[in-house]
């Protein structure tokens, strides 16, 4: 059984000229393979290939239900559930996927069970997102179904900055936000002998940075009973957990970032100003280079898995 070029499975039998065989290894849906025969006398030569090629399909499970909702505190609530109906394969597990404004789709998480609640902290707070939700049978073959959320810039007025397990500590800033946002690519003018002009030659970068104010209470407090929904502590403990942060606003911006230490006027209103630069992560390789100039670091090696590099350890975890 080949599948392209690359053999899936082979096998051989005697002293029959009927035989059936199963293939050792599971073919997988919706699949084409090629299925090649041949047979050999007794003098020892080979008759020419026979082949066949075959499509897998498989009956799916029942289509999963799924629904998504937007919760004030920062997220996205998406809840899954399946079940048997006697009569189509017995879904096993759901899985969960995400697509961003017609985006690619990307895997949130997998063997979430026959029912689940997701909570979706790094999905951008506003524009066209997109939940699939996939049952997985045993044979194996799937189900999905598509939920949408399209969350519009004027359904939102905050700045999220989150950090932490998952991004899961959020600091929801609503009051008098100020942006001040510097874009470019890395240029240099270079000065070269006999030319009365500059030449400018620029590099991969493209860095992206956000100086940000906002106040925590609203202006002015009018006896109306609101109040700020993030205290000056709940800033402090932000700026202080290890690794990357995640920045998202109301035009859609969404993006790991470097932040910067936190500048806060407990005083009146409570002014706060921070820096935010978006960020890749880095490769392990590029970790340990890096440490050797700076020492032992915690690093968040992908969302919300720390790590120790440098000094003593080569890797470790950190718990809590």
């Amino acid at each position: 059984i080949l599948q392209g070029s690359l053999v899936i499975a082979s096998g051989t039998g005697t002293n029959s000229a009927t035989r059936t065989w199963a293939s050792p290894t599971v073919l997988q849906g919706e699949q084409s393979y090629d299925v090649r025969v041949r047979v050999r006398e007794s003098s020892g030569f080979w008759s020419p290939w026979d082949t066949q090629t075959i499509l897998v399909q498989f009956d799916p499970p029942p289509e999963p239900t799924a629904s998504v909702e937007w919760v004030a505190a920062g997220y996205y609530e998406v809840t899954g559930q399946t079940q048997s109906d006697g009569v189509l394969p017995d879904p096993v597990t759901l899985n969960l996927e995400r697509s961003a404004n017609g985006g690619p789709w990307q895997i949130l998480a997998e063997d979430l069970g026959l029912e689940f609640t997701y909570f979706d902290w790094t999905a951008p707070m506003v524009g066209y997102i997109q939940y699939r939700v996939t049952a997985v049978s045993a044979l194996p073959s799937t189900a999905s179904t598509i939920v949408d959320s399209d969350r519009l810039p004027e359904d939102a007025c905050e700045i999220l900055l989150s950090g932490g397990d998952g991004y899961a500590v959020v600091a929801r800033l609503l009051y008098e936000q100020r942006r001040q946002i510097t874009a470019g690519r890395r240029r240099v003018l270079n000065e070269f002998d006999g030319r009365a002009n500059p030449v400018s030659t620029s590099g991969l970068g493209t860095p992206l940075e956000f100086s940000v104010t906002a106040t925590l209470a609203p202006i002015p407090d009018c006896g109306d009973g609101s109040k700020p929904v993030v205290t000056v502590q709940d800033l402090i403990t932000l700026a202080e957990l290890p690794g990357t942060h995640l920045y998202r606003d109301h035009e859609g911006f969404t993006f790991a970032c470097h932040l910067s230490p936190i500048q806060i006027d407990p005083g009146f209103m409570g002014q706060v100003s921070f820096t935010v630069t978006r960020t890749d992560s880095p490769t392990q390789e590029q970790l340990l280079a890096i440490s050797r100039y700076t020492g032992p670091m915690i690093v968040e090696t992908r969302p919300g898995v720390y790590t120790v590099v440098g000094g003593d350890f080569v890797e470790g975890q950190v718990g809590e």
